[in-house]
């Protein structure tokens, strides 16, 4: 379920990059970026290495064109480096050419996504990996990795450093949990009599049985429900307060099993039943799309959502969707809360179990040394401050920075908007090569057209309520790849817990029969492999 949540980071790039752009004018790096310290502490510059020629995927990078694109011949110039974008249309095109031994030299790959082939490319010997002297020469690039949960059980597991970190931010403070949240409403919660904010499970359900049965809405009509949302994952991140991650793995009675065998999951799935049973959860939750969940938010149907709460999410629901549907009721952010993931009950903690970063960068086998530490040294300086700026354009042209030190775009004459410089200067893509850069959307001084300021900052204040003491995954258990488990990866384990919620049995005889249909998809195989292999790994339980 963690993955499902990267849906929304795609929609929040899709904002992000719109305003991409050539270089600036104002960076926080030296000569230090565009040069290389060898073995020995001499110092080359990069002008005077001889040119190399790089093919890269990334999915964001189509063209690179420095006879026509400034940001292009930027790059070219500064690192001597001539750069040919390969596009794939899927991962099995990417596949194709691993098996015909035509991968690009530098390509994007969906670590988390895809375990058994990265796993599988290390061991033929597909891909090479990065020396440590030459990885320890970049220090952001060093930083930030050794930041990446992903990245460090990764090195561990294969005794090398086979990917570097494609991170959801480049500040490693940030964006290290899931960002699920709950909404609801503030004056519904006041005219239901509750006069404090909602932080744990049990006052939930109360206030969920207020919107239902109390008239929230004051139109004496019975006609308000407690909460809706799109799907079994929204409910299934709420398990977390319970200390239980249904979609990870787990040490239970001296093995690691899936998260979602746990009898620990038993204790929410009795929650959400008792919740679904007495009309306090939408019935029709499994078939709303995001969009009609929404709605229903919106249209007084419910009290409560459980949707994403990054910056973009929150802007969703609480502004777009919610005030454009009531806009004579005043500022939304005034009536509507989002909050993090409740805790359990009134003398438990929240739980935010760390999300695993899924995507990486790897390289060609046939990579030389030579263009691996060049790649390295452009991948270096796309963390500095100069190439940050250049999703802007350039300063003075593009945008510019107010007295206090805001960032302003600036329109374009033709369209009367803010300039398209990702269409400008399509090389501005292989910006993200490092990042999804979503701290961009949590900046106050980033310019942003659809944001606002006080929802950033409320989302910003959430994400570090959340990361400041997240709960450890198993990542270690998820890299592995075995025969077995590498088959048995999909597990519809959320129908199976949808229909506990919806069902009348008791929920106990309900989830020992669900554990059953799992487990005849031929899951105890891989269980016993993955156990065998955390023995010989020294992988041991929590």
């Amino acid at each position: 379920m963690r993955f499902r949540s990267m849906v929304s980071l795609v929609l929040v790039l899709v904002m992000a990059v719109s305003v991409f752009a050539a270089c600036g004018g104002k960076t926080d790096t030296g000569e230090q970026n565009t040069t290389t310290t060898t073995t020995t502490g001499e110092t080359t510059s990069v002008s005077e290495k001889a040119p190399v020629e790089l093919t890269v995927y990334h999915w964001n990078l189509k063209e690179f064109d420095p006879s026509k694109d400034e940001v292009a011949k930027l790059i070219s110039e500064k690192f001597n480096v001539n750069i040919t974008p390969v596009q794939f249309e899927s991962s099995d095109q990417l596949k194709l050419a691993a098996a015909s031994q035509s991968l690009p030299d530098v390509f994007d790959f969906g670590v988390m996504y895809d375990v058994s082939t990265y796993n599988s490319w290390i061991k033929q010997g597909i891909v090479r990996s990065v020396p440590q002297e030459m990885f320890d020469r970049f220090p952001k690039t060093k930083e930030l990795n050794e930041s990446i949960n992903t990245w460090v059980a990764a090195r561990e597991l294969n005794d090398g450093i086979y990917h570097l970190a494609r991170s959801t931010s480049t500040d490693p403070t940030i964006f290290k949990t899931g960002w699920s949240g709950i909404y609801y409403r503030k004056d519904w919660l006041k005219n239901v009599g509750i006069d404090k904010p909602i932080s744990n499970f049990d006052e939930y359900y109360q206030a969920l049985k207020a919107f239902k049965e109390k008239d929230p809405d004051q139109d004496g009509v019975a006609d308000t429900g407690g909460v809706t949302f799109n799907t079994g994952w929204m409910m299934l991140d709420t398990f977390h307060a319970w200390g239980i991650d249904p979609g990870g793995w787990v040490y239970e009675d001296g093995k690691w099993i899936p998260g979602y065998l746990s009898d620990k999951n038993l204790e929410p799935l009795k929650y959400w039943n008792k919740l679904f049973n007495e009309g306090l959860v939408d019935p029709e939750f499994g078939n709303n799309t995001a969009q009609q969940a929404m709605q229903k938010f919106a249209g007084h149907n419910f009290g409560s959502i459980i949707r994403n709460a990054d910056a973009y999410w929150m802007w969703n629901v609480i502004v777009n969707q919610f005030g454009n549907a009531n806009p004579d009721m005043g500022d939304p952010l005034e009536i509507v809360e989002c909050s993090n993931i409740f805790a359990k009950d009134a003398n438990s903690a929240p739980v935010y179990y760390e999300r695993p970063d899924p995507d990486g960068i790897m390289f060609n086998a046939n990579l030389s040394d030579e263009k691996l530490e060049r790649y390295l040294e452009i991948h270096e300086w796309m963390y500095s401050d100069e190439a940050r700026f250049l999703e802007l354009g350039f300063e003075g042209k593009h945008y510019k920075f107010d007295e206090s030190g805001k960032i302003v775009s600036f329109n374009d004459p033709e369209t009367g908007k803010p300039y398209d410089i990702a269409k400008m200067y399509p090389a501005t893509g292989i910006l993200t090569m490092i990042s999804w850069r979503f701290e961009n959307n949590v900046d106050p001084v980033w310019p942003d057209a659809t944001i606002r300021a006080d929802i950033k900052e409320k989302a910003l204040a959430n994400m570090k309520a959340r990361d400041a003491n997240p709960t450890p995954s198993n990542i270690k258990i998820m890299l592995i790849s075995t025969p077995s488990k590498d088959l048995a990866s999909g597990v519809d384990f959320m129908t199976e817990f949808s229909l506990i919620v919806m069902g009348k049995e008791p929920v106990e005889q309900a989830f020992e029969k669900a554990k059953q249909n799992m487990l005849a998809t031929g899951i105890q195989p891989a269980i016993d492999e993955v156990n065998q292999a955390a023995a010989e790994l020294g992988i041991t339980g929590q």
